[in-house]
């Protein structure tokens, strides 16, 4: 069956349409998971340090979650760890506000693993806002954007 010009044209309009809604999908729920990973590394940086707590208080939050909310993977001390540094990096709102301002959606894009590695090998601010639009405008796998930071792309795009 030879299929005209039109309806082609007609199906890719149809597929795209999927594809970005299913684009926006994703990036809604990250952005609602970064900004729950960040209040979550706030509560625990603050409190930490107003009670004079240990670290080890996050084993028994996590402890205690995992039994409060059975199935609900994510909230290992490991991660509750991360998402405390997610907060300390980008310190208050309005560091985070300054951020994403400057990126659009782009910090809403990529992944938590990604902020992680970028958190974790990024000396600066300025080289950590570098690689989240990178990393979100390329698509970037965390391989990818692992590759990158060490072969200094940041370092070399400033002297292009």
């Amino acid at each position: 069956m030879q299929l005209s010009l039109s309806y082609k044209k007609f199906f890719s309009e149809i597929k795209e349409s999927i594809i970005d809604s299913k684009y926006d999908i994703v990036t809604v729920i990250n952005k609602k998971q970064l900004l729950l990973y960040f209040k979550l590394g706030n509560i625990i940086s603050l409190k930490l340090t107003q009670e004079n707590w240990g670290t080890t208080v996050i084993d028994q939050i996590s402890s205690d979650l995992q039994q409060a909310l059975p199935g609900i993977k994510g909230y290992s001390s490991r991660n509750l760890r991360k998402m405390r540094q997610f907060y300390e990096a980008y310190g208050d709102r309005s560091n985070l506000a300054v951020a994403t301002a400057k990126l659009e959606n782009q910090f809403y894009s990529i992944p938590f693993s990604h902020h992680m590695v970028i958190i974790s090998k990024c000396k600066n601010q300025e080289e950590r806002l570098f690689y989240i639009s990178e990393a979100a405008s390329q698509y970037w796998s965390v391989e990818q954007l692992e590759t990158q930071i060490e072969a200094n792309l940041f370092e070399h795009q400033g002297k292009m």
